[in-house]
């Protein structure tokens, strides 16, 4: 196994708080429902950031490691598992008693759309951006964003070319610097993971156990 130090996510993500020095961090993560996945109901794509202060972050991530019970969290395998679902609101919970603003991008597609997923979450992301960087009335401005790296080359290249319109378009400044790590690296991205999925249940499954213990702290920010 390659030591953290000498691992390329890592030492990029190091290297980007020391740049950030004492601002804020935006953690981003997703969830879906594509019209090639269920063709007979409403395609949607929802996109989270959790904004975490710089002080914060040492003591969030010792409480989610020991509330997780290791290394590892994916709330999506832990709701499908009984046994796991204290864990889940526990998670909750922990940031609900936070102050940790959660910033949500939705777009659901109506009967006229093709429901395209890739469509849906470039829409979703460039709207979240731009919300970050310019910051709103319930979170900071934000120049540093941390998202999970997708399993595939052209998929990472995507989500960097949309940076990269975010930057064409006026959406962020130069100095927006957006990270794909493995959550492996980074348990904080665990945080956007969970609101997804708890944001999803309430949405789709009309469960909102989860995500009553942090709702005061969701935003909605509108996508084209």
């Amino acid at each position: 196994m390659t030591p953290l130090r000498e691992n390329p996510q890592a030492r990029a993500l190091g290297d980007a708080y020391a740049q950030n020095k004492g601002k804020p961090t935006a953690y981003l993560d997703e969830t879906y429902r594509a019209r090639s996945d269920r063709p007979d109901e409403v395609p949607f794509y929802l996109f989270t950031a959790v904004v975490v202060a710089a002080e914060e972050r040492p003591l969030l991530t010792s409480d989610l490691r020991h509330i997780a019970g290791g290394n590892y969290w994916h709330t999506t395998e832990s709701l499908k598992k009984e046994e796991d679902h204290p864990k889940i609101l526990e998670m909750c919970q922990c940031l609900g008693e936070g102050v940790e603003p959660c910033v949500i991008a939705c777009k659901v597609e109506d009967r006229a759309g093709n429901g395209d997923a890739e469509e849906m979450r470039r829409a979703c992301m460039l709207s979240l951006l731009g919300a970050l960087w310019n910051g709103g009335e319930a979170w900071p401005a934000v120049e540093l964003m941390v998202m999970e790296r997708r399993a595939k080359r052209e998929q990472v290249g995507a989500d960097q070319h949309t940076m990269k319109v975010a930057r064409s378009q006026g959406l962020v400044g130069r100095a927006a610097r957006l990270e794909q790590v493995s959550p492996s690296l980074e348990p904080l991205l665990w945080l956007p993971d969970l609101v997804s999925s708890a944001t999803r249940q309430k949405l789709v499954m009309g469960n909102s156990t989860f995500y009553d213990e942090f709702a005061d702290q969701v935003h909605y920010v509108p996508v084209p």
